[in-house]
């Protein structure tokens, strides 16, 4: 990994002892875990407009997804175990 000139400079000092590492605060873990919950969440609505013709498409892309679903799911069930 290659570094810039400040991070060689910060490595040097830790690894020289002059830089010591603490654990992070209570505010700053609880600022840390708030940030993560809300890269997940998904609650934001928009709206789009699209062409009729690829609504459909993406209407027919869902619908194969979930007869390709279906038709694994049956193999694997005449199959057993073997697919797994």
């Amino acid at each position: 990994m290659k570094l810039n000139k400040k991070e060689k400079e910060i490595l040097a000092a830790y690894e020289k002892g002059l830089i010591k590492t603490t654990a992070p605060s209570k505010k700053e873990l609880k600022e840390v875990k708030t940030i993560a919950e809300n890269t997940f969440r998904k609650d934001r609505r928009i709206t789009i407009r699209l062409y009729d013709h690829d609504f459909k498409g993406i209407q027919n892309n869902q619908d194969l997804n979930r007869s390709l679903k279906r038709a694994l799911k049956d193999v694997k069930a005449k199959r057993g175990r073997f697919f797994e």
